[in-house]
């Protein structure tokens, strides 16, 4: 095996080694943005379900603040 065999396989590996942390990158977002939106949505519903229960217990009644 010559120079250049050995350094088209080294660049080769490299390059796919940067394609492999590419996509691992773009999972990992993926991943966080859809934990973020999924908090978002507890919080959301966490809101909604304490103003019903604000309007149970004094309906029509706004606090102050």
């Amino acid at each position: 095996m010559d120079m250049f065999s050995l350094f088209s396989v080294i660049y080769i590996v490299v390059a796919l080694a940067a394609v492999v942390a590419l996509a691992w990158l773009v999972i990992a977002a993926i991943r966080a943005l859809n934990a973020y939106t999924d908090g978002q949505r507890a919080r959301t519903a966490l809101l909604l379900a304490e103003a019903a229960a604000d309007d149970l217990i004094a309906p029509g009644h706004t606090p102050a603040g």
